[in-house]
């Protein structure tokens, strides 16, 4: 190997140790509201509407694989456990336990319904709807998927943070910026950043499912989610 192949060689190895790509599936939906993500077969999601008064707001994640729900029209049915966050610390060991909450998600082609036990805080109304549905049959608010993003996965942002654009290798600051609470879907990671998109979830503005997209730093986001060894 000629010493500029060598070089070549080694500067590939540098991008790639310092860029983390997608682990699974970020699902994108007719509504803004629901985001989601499969990591090996395992969904999970974040809905959340906020409205000028209100919010309705909750994550969940899979527990057990699908099977055949016992209901027509026939879909796969998998439990679901809704929770949410601490108001300090976004991390699952630290949520509210009182707000745990099982449910089911329904599947059917690109149809995903969702349905809770019992209402989680600030839903069960124009900003969403999950347990006015018989038990007996498949019921739940209704999404359709429309498109499926390479990511590495939902994060929630812990605190004012600008959003940087990428140019000659430096990350630069915008003027734009989001706030806590927002969540993200992670598209790939390089050096102390993540690439993000953002969708505005805001139901009483024209804006509602608008788009952003931009680096934010890494250390200004949240992995709400239980890891494996979590109950």
């Amino acid at each position: 190997m000629t010493n500029i192949n060598k070089i070549l060689a080694l500067f590939l190895q540098l991008i790639l140790a310092q860029t983390t790509y997608a682990i699974g599936s970020a699902i994108v939906f007719d509504r803004a509201e629901l985001i989601a993500f499969d990591d090996n077969s395992v969904v999970k999601g974040y809905y959340n509407a906020q409205g000028e008064k209100r919010s309705c707001t909750f994550l969940f994640v899979q527990k057990g694989g699908q099977v055949e729900a016992q209901a027509e029209p026939p879909y796969s049915e998998a439990k679901v456990l809704t929770f949410v966050p601490g108001e300090k610390n976004f991390t699952y060991s630290s949520r509210d336990k009182f707000f745990d909450i099982p449910g089911e998600l329904f599947r059917r082609d690109e149809t995903w319904l969702i349905r809770t036990d019992e209402g989680q805080a600030g839903c069960e109304n124009a900003l969403g709807s999950f347990t006015s549905f018989p038990k007996n049959k498949v019921g739940g608010e209704i999404f359709t998927v429309e498109n499926k993003i390479p990511a590495v996965g939902i994060r929630l942002i812990a605190r004012k943070t600008n959003l940087h654009a990428l140019q000659g290798g430096k990350f630069l600051a915008r003027k734009a910026y989001l706030t806590k609470w927002d969540d993200v879907i992670v598209i790939r990671t390089r050096d102390q950043f993540s690439y993000v998109r953002f969708a505005n979830t805001r139901v009483d503005t024209p804006n509602l499912g608008r788009v952003t997209t931009g680096w934010v730093r890494s250390a200004d986001l949240v992995n709400p989610f239980p890891s494996t060894n979590e109950p």
